[in-house]
């Protein structure tokens, strides 16, 4: 009986290690209707953002510090914000679409 208890209490142990490792909100950027979804958004230094392009046309996520090249639909792009500041993005094709990521420390 006591080595069932120390099995599951490991079991559990190691569950609740594994859920504090996970991102439970990815930080996702949705490229549609020739817009970014959200089109401004707080992070912390070291977070990671994602564009996915679900439009039908190509776009890019294009600031002073970083460059995704042409997306074409159902591609995507991710940069890693190391340090804080406010990053203004835009697309090359579409002057209309514009973004805002501010990192905080």
């Amino acid at each position: 009986m006591k080595r069932l208890i120390l099995i599951l209490a490991l079991l559990l142990i190691t569950s609740c290690t594994t859920q504090n490792t996970v991102q439970s909100n990815p930080l996702e950027i949705n490229i549609q209707n020739f817009a970014f979804t959200p089109n401004e958004l707080t992070i912390k230094a070291g977070d990671i953002v994602t564009w996915i392009n679900n439009d039908n046309a190509p776009h890019t996520v294009t600031s002073d510090e970083f460059n995704s090249g042409n997306l074409n639909p159902e591609q995507s792009f991710s940069y890693t914000f190391s340090e804080p500041g406010n990053y203004e993005y835009h697309c090359n094709f579409h002057s209309g679409m514009k973004g805002r990521i501010t990192v905080t420390s």
